[in-house]
Protein backbone atom coordinates (compact mmCIF):
# COMPACT_ATOMS: atom_id res chain seq x y z
CA UNK A 1 0.00 0.00 0.00
CA UNK A 2 1.34 2.96 -0.66
CA UNK A 3 2.33 6.12 2.10
CA UNK A 4 0.24 8.36 0.42
CA UNK A 5 -2.65 6.07 1.01
CA UNK A 6 -1.53 5.43 4.52
CA UNK A 7 -1.46 9.08 5.53
CA UNK A 8 -4.51 9.99 3.55
CA UNK A 9 -6.53 7.03 5.64
CA UNK A 10 -5.52 8.26 9.31
CA UNK A 11 -7.31 11.00 8.80
CA UNK A 12 -11.15 10.84 10.06
CA UNK A 13 -12.19 12.43 6.46
CA UNK A 14 -10.70 10.15 4.35
CA UNK A 15 -12.27 7.22 2.77
CA UNK A 16 -11.49 3.52 1.27
CA UNK A 17 -10.85 3.19 -2.53
CA UNK A 18 -12.65 -0.39 -1.86
CA UNK A 19 -15.82 1.04 -4.04
CA UNK A 20 -13.89 2.90 -6.06
CA UNK A 21 -12.73 2.68 -9.81
CA UNK A 22 -9.18 1.88 -9.49
CA UNK A 23 -8.09 2.58 -12.94
CA UNK A 24 -8.07 5.55 -14.94
CA UNK A 25 -10.75 5.46 -17.24
CA UNK A 26 -10.90 6.87 -21.05
CA UNK A 27 -13.20 9.94 -20.41
CA UNK A 28 -12.73 13.45 -22.03
CA UNK A 29 -13.20 16.78 -20.31
CA UNK A 30 -13.14 20.12 -21.58
CA UNK A 31 -10.96 22.64 -19.52
CA UNK A 32 -11.98 26.23 -19.67
CA UNK A 33 -10.10 27.08 -22.83
CA UNK A 34 -11.97 24.56 -24.96
CA UNK A 35 -8.73 22.19 -24.96
CA UNK A 36 -10.06 18.29 -24.20
CA UNK A 37 -8.21 16.26 -22.06
CA UNK A 38 -8.28 12.68 -21.78
CA UNK A 39 -7.70 10.92 -18.43
CA UNK A 40 -6.71 7.91 -19.87
CA UNK A 41 -3.56 9.66 -21.66
CA UNK A 42 -1.66 10.27 -18.28
CA UNK A 43 -0.63 6.95 -17.96
CA UNK A 44 3.39 7.16 -17.00
CA UNK A 45 2.36 9.77 -14.50
CA UNK A 46 1.19 10.78 -11.26
CA UNK A 47 -2.06 12.21 -11.92
CA UNK A 48 -3.73 13.97 -8.89
CA UNK A 49 -7.49 15.01 -9.56
CA UNK A 50 -9.19 17.74 -7.22
CA UNK A 51 -13.03 17.23 -7.66
CA UNK A 52 -14.27 20.80 -6.43
CA UNK A 53 -16.84 23.81 -7.35
CA UNK A 54 -16.49 27.55 -6.80
CA UNK A 55 -19.42 27.57 -4.18
CA UNK A 56 -17.57 24.84 -2.04
CA UNK A 57 -15.93 27.11 1.07
CA UNK A 58 -13.31 24.25 1.46
CA UNK A 59 -12.38 23.89 -2.05
CA UNK A 60 -11.49 27.64 -2.18
CA UNK A 61 -9.66 27.29 0.66
CA UNK A 62 -7.41 24.06 -0.34
CA UNK A 63 -6.78 25.58 -4.11
CA UNK A 64 -3.70 27.98 -3.14
CA UNK A 65 -1.91 24.84 -2.19
CA UNK A 66 -2.81 22.98 -4.67
CA UNK A 67 -1.04 25.52 -7.18
CA UNK A 68 1.94 25.26 -4.90
CA UNK A 69 2.57 21.97 -4.89
CA UNK A 70 1.55 22.29 -8.84
CA UNK A 71 4.32 24.56 -9.56
CA UNK A 72 6.80 22.72 -7.05
CA UNK A 73 6.29 19.71 -9.20
CA UNK A 74 6.93 21.39 -12.61
CA UNK A 75 9.16 19.30 -14.52
CA UNK A 76 8.64 15.58 -13.01
CA UNK A 77 6.01 13.49 -14.23
CA UNK A 78 3.64 15.02 -11.87
CA UNK A 79 -0.03 16.40 -13.20
CA UNK A 80 -2.88 18.01 -11.29
CA UNK A 81 -6.09 18.42 -12.85
CA UNK A 82 -9.33 20.29 -10.90
CA UNK A 83 -12.51 18.65 -11.96
CA UNK A 84 -15.01 21.69 -11.50
CA UNK A 85 -18.67 19.76 -10.32
CA UNK A 86 -22.00 20.46 -11.63
CA UNK A 87 -21.31 23.92 -13.25
CA UNK A 88 -20.71 25.25 -16.57
CA UNK A 89 -16.98 26.66 -17.82
CA UNK A 90 -18.73 30.26 -18.06
CA UNK A 91 -20.11 30.36 -14.22
CA UNK A 92 -16.08 28.55 -13.49
CA UNK A 93 -14.81 31.54 -15.17
CA UNK A 94 -16.55 34.07 -13.68
CA UNK A 95 -15.77 33.21 -10.33
CA UNK A 96 -11.95 32.62 -11.28
CA UNK A 97 -11.02 36.10 -9.27
CA UNK A 98 -11.82 34.90 -6.18
CA UNK A 99 -8.26 32.69 -6.64
CA UNK A 100 -4.98 34.31 -5.18
CA UNK A 101 -3.38 32.76 -6.76
CA UNK A 102 -4.92 31.67 -9.67
CA UNK A 103 -4.66 28.23 -10.77
CA UNK A 104 -2.15 27.66 -13.69
CA UNK A 105 -3.24 23.72 -13.89
CA UNK A 106 -6.16 22.91 -16.15
CA UNK A 107 -9.44 23.10 -14.32
CA UNK A 108 -12.17 20.93 -16.20
CA UNK A 109 -15.73 21.19 -16.95
CA UNK A 110 -17.92 18.61 -15.33
CA UNK A 111 -21.30 20.09 -15.93
CA UNK A 112 -22.99 16.84 -15.56
CA UNK A 113 -20.79 15.56 -12.77
CA UNK A 114 -20.47 12.18 -14.66
CA UNK A 115 -16.32 12.25 -13.82
CA UNK A 116 -17.49 12.34 -9.61
CA UNK A 117 -20.52 10.02 -10.11
CA UNK A 118 -17.76 7.26 -11.68
CA UNK A 119 -15.54 7.46 -9.06
CA UNK A 120 -17.96 7.70 -6.51
CA UNK A 121 -17.41 11.33 -5.31
CA UNK A 122 -19.87 12.16 -2.63
CA UNK A 123 -17.94 15.64 -0.89
CA UNK A 124 -16.54 18.49 -2.27
CA UNK A 125 -13.64 18.56 -2.33
CA UNK A 126 -12.23 15.35 -2.89
CA UNK A 127 -8.84 14.40 -4.36
CA UNK A 128 -8.07 11.19 -5.93
CA UNK A 129 -4.34 9.91 -6.83
CA UNK A 130 -2.81 7.89 -9.29
CA UNK A 131 -0.18 6.30 -9.82
CA UNK A 132 2.41 6.00 -13.02
CA UNK A 133 0.14 2.64 -14.05
CA UNK A 134 -2.98 4.58 -13.56
CA UNK A 135 -3.93 3.11 -10.36
CA UNK A 136 -5.42 4.45 -7.45
CA UNK A 137 -3.99 5.10 -5.05
CA UNK A 138 -5.03 7.76 -2.20
CA UNK A 139 -8.53 9.49 -1.58
CA UNK A 140 -8.88 12.52 0.43
CA UNK A 141 -11.90 14.09 1.37
CA UNK A 142 -12.04 17.32 2.83
CA UNK A 143 -9.50 20.02 2.01
CA UNK A 144 -5.91 19.89 2.90
CA UNK A 145 -2.72 21.63 2.67
CA UNK A 146 -1.51 19.71 -0.55
CA UNK A 147 1.40 21.71 -0.19
CA UNK A 148 2.70 20.29 3.15
CA UNK A 149 6.32 18.29 3.36
CA UNK A 150 4.42 15.16 3.81
CA UNK A 151 2.53 15.04 1.03
CA UNK A 152 5.10 16.37 -1.27
CA UNK A 153 7.59 13.14 -0.31
CA UNK A 154 4.63 10.89 -0.97
CA UNK A 155 4.48 12.48 -4.47
CA UNK A 156 7.98 12.23 -4.72
CA UNK A 157 7.96 8.38 -3.47
CA UNK A 158 5.39 7.23 -5.98
CA UNK A 159 7.19 9.46 -8.85
CA UNK A 160 10.47 7.01 -7.72
CA UNK A 161 8.35 4.25 -8.33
Amino acid sequence: MSSLLLMLSNSSQAQSNASRPVKLPAIKLSDLTGEIHDLSSFQGKVLMLNFWATWCPPCRAEMPSIERLHLSMQGKDFVVLGINQGESAEKIKSKMGMFSPAPTFPLLVDARSEVGTYFKVSDLPTTLIFNKQGNLTGVANGARDFASAAIRKNIEDLLAQ
